[in-house]
């Protein structure tokens, strides 16, 4: 999703990727969701102030583009909250936020992990990747469905 927009003049801020950075920074020894758990226990907005930081960094690269990037796009956000967050954060002037729920198979959605570069999860087996589905899951994806202006199933 995030090349598709790039290659259309729209700036792709994916939050899956500021997240990782932070957990390699914060707690490369710790595992990723006991660590991703724990934070949001704490703090439910730190990782949401952390993808807003690199929002505003973008915005103003689109603000001096002179009109040759289009907007700022937040691809890959697990949390209507953190959506929320966003959309309540970031000033659009006349523009107005839009939700896009793109939703596919785990079928699907397991072929297209071992496809990615960064194969965070080697070795995973289909009922592996359940599991860190359903993680998502309790995250809250299904809610972003629910307040989607748009929903896609692929």
């Amino acid at each position: 999703m995030a090349n598709w927009l790039t290659k259309r003049s729209f700036v792709a801020v994916e939050t899956g990727d500021i997240v990782r950075q932070k957990h390699r920074e914060l707690a490369p020894d710790v595992s990723f969701y006991d660590w991703a758990s724990a934070v949001n226990e704490e703090d439910p907005d730190f990782l949401n102030k952390c993808v807003l930081e690199e929002v505003q960094k973008r915005a103003t690269e689109v603000q001096e583009s002179a009109g040759s990037l289009q907007d700022v796009v937040v691809v890959g956000n697990r949390q209507h909250s953190g959506i929320e967050f966003l959309a309540n954060s970031v000033e659009q002037g006349d523009k107005k936020s839009v939700v896009i729920s793109i939703k596919a198979s785990s079928d699907e959605l397991y072929r297209r992990h071992f496809q990615r570069g960064d194969h965070r999860l080697p070795d995973i087996t289909p009922e592996q990747f359940e599991e860190y589905l359903d993680y998502d899951k309790r995250m809250g994806l299904d809610e972003i469905e629910e307040h989607a202006d748009i929903k896609i199933q692929r």
